[in-house]
């Protein structure tokens, strides 16, 4: 499905760099400004559907203006970056969530079995009644949502790259719950801030990295998330 909008910002800006509304969608970014070392993007794509999704590009320019790390999608060509923003083909279709279209179906099938027991055995018992439970919707994915904001930067695993990003893995500062939800909330350094999250997906995620990689620092619900906004 193509997007509606995509918006671009640049490093922790809160002002887009591009709003990109149509076709085709490519940012042509004029490096000669910037200042050597990392940067980021931050792709927000817009669906016509109200939903939005959200990436990261990052990239590191040396002291001559050129690429220093390779980053995929991402081309430089006479100080001019140039980035394919083009969202891909994912059809999206409408209908029941999985829950209550199977209950939907449990309650069909015991009222065609109702009827065609009355006709076909009129002297049976009434067919026992369907019960079914829902189940209580999961809360955000915090390993889909750092795959989604943070991996870029940080790598699949935690490790970083080193002078650049720095690691997850085995890292105390996860430790000091205020310092990772201020870094989360507010940025720091190249890094930007992540206050559009949910107090939810902010927990998920920060739970994510705290218990992973070698990291035992335990999860972060929701509520602290909103008492450090």
């Amino acid at each position: 499905m193509h997007a509606m909008r995509i918006e671009v910002y640049l490093d922790a800006a809160t002002t887009p760099l591009a709003v990109l509304e149509a076709p085709p969608y490519r940012l042509e970014l004029d490096t000669r400004d910037l200042n050597p070392g990392p940067h980021t993007l931050r792709v927000v794509t817009h669906h016509p559907d109200g939903t939005r999704e959200e990436r990261l590009e990052a990239f590191e320019l040396n002291a001559q203006g050129a690429l220093k790390l390779e980053a995929p999608g991402l081309a430089l060509t006479a100080g001019r970056l140039t980035l394919d923003l083009t969202p891909p083909e994912s059809p999206r279709s409408g209908g029941l969530p999985p829950a209550l279209a199977a209950l939907a179906v449990l309650l069909l099938l015991a009222v065609v079995g109702g009827v065609w027991g009355l006709h076909a055995f009129a002297d049976t018992p009434a067919p026992r009644a369907v019960v079914a439970t829902l189940e209580p919707e999961p809360g955000p994915d915090g390993a889909a949502l750092y795959q989604t904001h943070c991996a870029a930067c940080h790598q699949a695993a935690g490790e970083g790259v080193p002078g650049v990003f720095p690691a997850l893995a085995q890292n105390p500062r996860l430790n000091d719950t205020n310092y990772l939800l201020e870094t989360l909330l507010q940025g720091r350094g190249g890094m930007p801030q992540f206050a559009h999250l949910t107090d939810a997906e902010l927990a998920a995620l920060a739970t994510f990295v705290r218990t992973h990689w070698g990291n035992a620092y335990g999860p972060i619900p929701p509520e602290t998330v909103a008492a450090h906004r």
